[in-house]
């Protein structure tokens, strides 16, 4: 018998988890082809990455929730609670007829998925052989093929030719097919006993899941000042977000994260700063293309294809590649590098780009698909990273805390982006400048990568000693 992850053993487990990360590619590379659109017909320009921003938030709070629970043994709940969350979201968002409701249905959809993808990481972890788990994540990004190839274009078709809410209505089904395909062999998986940490947080969850609150609302409070036109109060309201946010960040990454420090506290760093620079970069080509290209809809789409495509492609070379080097950390570390260096390279062609009439517009899409090369070979490593050095009942922790980063880093990344857009407009800049520190901003955060890439093969057992949170309900054992 195989012992691959299409084996027996795992078949249902890995048709479970593709089957959900699909649905939600589904909804993540439609819904952000037309959300100028939605934008443009709900008056919600001025707010643009909130409805980035809004969904990303929600989604640690579902994170960190699901993680302890899986810790806990106790995974059904939240994937159940994911499907349904998920769900409304999808139905709230199609049906909104003001923007402010849309967010609404932005909230409730991201509370979901934030669930739903910390599930999946504690799947992987408990379910596969550390052998099978590069093969199971480069799986995972292939699930990204099919909704990337179609998805864009048949989204920018819809909203074309019939309305932007059935983009959202019609990723419904397949979430329905996701939640049917998942959740019996999750019963299976986590009906199993399996042997739990001490520090696995039993009995934390409030603290943790109260510190995540606190730092969706200290960040949420920052963006808001973002977009205050008087600066005393932008300034004040940002401080007030700054101090809930900071300390609830610390609270909740491991020991290390922001300073670095090798292993798994440098893989969190750096996940987090992929994700503010590749998903805020994301967020400004549909936008960029429309205002300043005028390029139809149904084109706007394809740059996020072949970045997706891309993207999938260096995920299965970021898989062969562990093989040939036997999990090496230091290969690691430099192919990392490598696609760091990828990714710069494309969000300086796309800002280009989008920015210069005398740039070929087609060129977007060679750049994007540059940039995708290059986090499908940094992506994965820092899961791998994370997972590799977490004990038994640990890994719903380790996972919470890449959700962490990469939620803050897409918030803050798509947030702030957005925010410099309307700046520009209500300075009489030109939506040009506003695009164009954006894209500065987000190459900025690639480069700074560079560090905490380096240190990530610093792995060890020390790397663990801090990832449970510091919170006031921590007891000694």
């Amino acid at each position: 018998m195989s012992d691959g992850v299409f084996s027996r053993s795992y078949r249902a487990t890995t048709l479970g988890i593709l089957l959900a990360i699909t649905a939600m590619a589904c909804e993540g590379m439609a819904v952000a082809t037309v959300l100028p659109s939605v934008a443009f017909d709900l008056g919600g320009l001025d707010n643009y990455g909130w409805a980035f921003s809004a969904f990303m938030l929600a989604s640690l709070v579902g994170a960190i929730s699901a993680g302890e629970a899986a810790d806990r043994q106790n995974a059904m709940l939240p994937a159940r609670l994911g499907f349904v969350s998920f769900s409304v979201g999808l139905l709230i968002a199609g049906l909104a007829p003001l923007w402010p409701i849309l967010l609404i249905g932005r909230v409730v959809q991201g509370f979901g998925a934030g669930s739903l993808m910390a599930v999946s990481f504690v799947a992987i972890a408990r379910a596969y052989p550390e052998a099978l788990r590069p093969r199971m994540l480069a799986l995972v990004s292939s699930a990204w093929f099919v909704p990337a190839l179609v998805g864009p274009a048949l989204a920018g078709q819809v909203a074309e030719h019939a309305s932007w809410r059935w983009v959202f209505l019609a990723i419904l089904p397949p979430v329905a097919i996701a939640a049917w395909m998942l959740l019996p062999p999750l019963g299976r998986l986590f009906s199993v006993d399996m042997p739990v940490s001490p520090n696995s947080g039993r009995g934390r969850v409030p603290g943790r899941v109260l510190t995540s609150l606190r730092l969706t609302a200290g960040v949420a409070l920052v963006l808001f000042a973002a977009d205050l036109p008087e600066l005393p109060v932008a300034l004040l309201v940002g401080a007030l977000g700054v101090l809930l946010a900071v300390p609830a960040l610390t609270a909740l990454l491991p020991e290390g994260t922001l300073s670095a420090r090798g292993g798994l506290p440098a893989a969190v760093a750096l996940r987090g700063l992929l994700a503010f620079g590749v998903f805020g970069s994301e967020a400004l080509i549909p936008l960029g293309l429309t205002t300043q290209r005028g390029v139809a809809q149904s084109l706007v789409g394809l740059a996020l294809t072949a970045g997706a495509l891309a993207w999938v492609l260096g995920s299965w070379v970021q898989d062969r590649a562990e093989a040939r080097s036997s999990g090496s950390l230091v290969a690691r570390a430099m192919r990392v590098a490598v696609g760091l260096c990828l990714i710069a390279v494309g969000i300086s062609g796309v800002a280009a780009t989008v920015v210069l009439p005398s740039v070929p517009v087609e060129l977007v899409a060679v750049a994007w698909a540059v940039g995708g090369l290059g986090m499908g070979l940094a992506y994965p490593a820092t899961t791998l990273t994370a997972l590799g050095v977490a004990s038994s009942g640990e890994e719903g922790a380790a996972a919470a805390s890449l959700q962490v980063a990469e939620t803050i880093g897409t918030a803050v990344g798509t947030g702030t982006v957005g925010a410099l857009f309307a700046m520009s407009v209500h300075l009489d800049r030109g939506m040009s400048d506003g695009l164009t520190w954006g894209f500065l901003l987000t190459f900025t955060s690639i480069v700074l990568g560079l560090a905490p890439a380096v240190r990530m093969a610093a792995s060890g057992p020390q790397v663990m000693q801090r990832l449970r949170p510091r919170t006031a309900t921590t007891r000694p054992s």
